[in-house]
């Protein structure tokens, strides 16, 4: 563009914006300003007045005033008044009115509303309000919340909220455990998926319905309760899930992972009582007597024949990572559940978990979340705080 060409240009968009200024000096902008302020409505026939003149006596109360500016590109509005919020619906009114010259305007406004106490009857020192610089503040708030947000996700080693665990594991949590230790002696744990403080046998009864509904037609009989990593928050999860089972009038058998091993050579001799009517359990691991067939054919042949005779099969224990066995209960099962502990297990210990259970084609039905306290870093893996198993379980002569 010449330079005569962009000089035009600049003396042609001065000239709109000086007639702009012009028009909100004019008196029939303040009148109608002042309409508005006085609870009327602004007149829209006032975009051709003429320039000049201030709001006559009596249109506005003593005391208050409106003027407009201009700064380059910029318009300012000030009302002022005796109290604050005087000036604050002064202010109000101008915009309103401004609103329905917006079109007009090429530029964005600067709008400034100045206003004095109440109590001060000679003229205060003015106290400006400036809606932009609130605007912009709000912006930069929103920006730096994001961020934090995306600099806690990458710098937080531990999965510990809900989301977290569905997208490392690529599996909905089916409950979520709020507190870090369980209260076992009735059905587990307390704190939930539906309510805090809700009753412990009611948290495993939604929970046994959440996996109904995960699985659709497909309801499991033999069902894993896998922990992500080595540690008491699975077995808990499965003891529970077995006794609701049981008084829902199903013949159940809790095979209790304790350890690595292998399976007993005559298991059914091995199966003891519980205090759940219905419920049996078998000790299963470390210590076990070994059979000749490798542990991929012991266990697949323990519950195989634990599917004829009970109703339901709750397993519970394995670990996915550090043991074999726990990935080969979960390619036998029907179903497999995933515990984990918030903030205890290492986000790319979730995603090798979720690769294993791929490996082993397990169906995952969905996952449990225990919310443990505080975070271990360093390690793929907290170490496992001591939970007692729940009190029914335990009778003289049981493991």
């Amino acid at each position: 563009m010449a330079a005569g060409s962009a000089a035009d240009a600049a003396q042609a968009v001065d000239a709109v914006l000086g007639s702009d200024l012009a028009l909100m000096q004019s008196q029939a902008f303040q009148q109608a300003v002042a309409r508005a302020y006085a609870g009327g409505t602004a007149a829209s026939g006032s975009a051709g007045a003429a320039p000049g003149g201030v709001i006559g006596a009596g249109e506005l109360p003593d005391g208050a005033s409106l003027s407009v500016a201009r700064s380059g590109h910029l318009f300012s509005i000030t009302a002022t008044d005796r109290s604050a919020e005087g000036a604050t619906t002064l202010a109000g009114a101008a915009i309103d009115v401004l609103g329905e010259m917006m079109k007009r305007i090429p530029q964005p406004q600067s709008l400034s509303v100045v206003s004095a106490p109440a109590a001060v009857e000679q003229a205060p020192a003015a106290v400006s309000h400036s809606l932009a610089k609130v605007a912009v503040a709000v912006v930069l708030g929103l920006i730096l919340g994001a961020g934090a947000a995306l600099v806690r996700e990458y710098t937080t080693p531990m999965v510990r909220t809900v989301p977290e665990v569905e997208r490392h594991l690529g599996a909905r949590v089916l409950s979520a455990v709020r507190r870090p230790t369980p209260a076992v002696d009735d059905a587990g744990a307390s704190g939930d998926g539906t309510a805090d403080g809700a009753h412990p046998g009611a948290i495993y009864r939604a929970l046994r319905v959440n996996v109904a509904f995960a699985a659709g037609d497909r309801v499991p009989r033999v069902l894993a309760v896998a922990g992500c990593v080595p540690g008491a928050d699975s077995r808990v999860t499965a003891a529970s899930l077995a006794r609701v089972e049981a008084e829902a009038g199903r013949r159940t058998l809790l095979i209790d992972w304790t350890g690595s091993g292998g399976m007993p050579a005559n298991w059914q001799s091995k199966v003891q009582p519980t205090g759940v009517e219905g419920l049996e359990r078998l000790c299963v691991g470390a210590g076990e007597e070994k059979g000749g067939p490798g542990v991929d054919e012991q266990i697949a042949a323990l519950v195989d024949e634990a599917r004829r005779v009970y109703d339901q099969v709750v397993i519970g224990g394995p670990a996915l990572l550090g043991t074999v066995e726990g990935r080969i209960f979960c390619h036998v099962a029907d179903g497999v559940l995933v515990v984990l502990s918030g903030g205890q297990v290492r986000k790319e210990a979730v995603e090798e978990a979720a690769r294993l259970l791929d490996l082993a084609r397990a169906r995952v039905l969905g996952a449990v979340l225990w919310d443990a306290d505080g975070p271990a870093r360093g390690r793929l893996f907290a170490r496992a705080r001591a939970v007692a198993m729940p009190g029914w379980l335990e009778r003289p002569g049981v493991r």
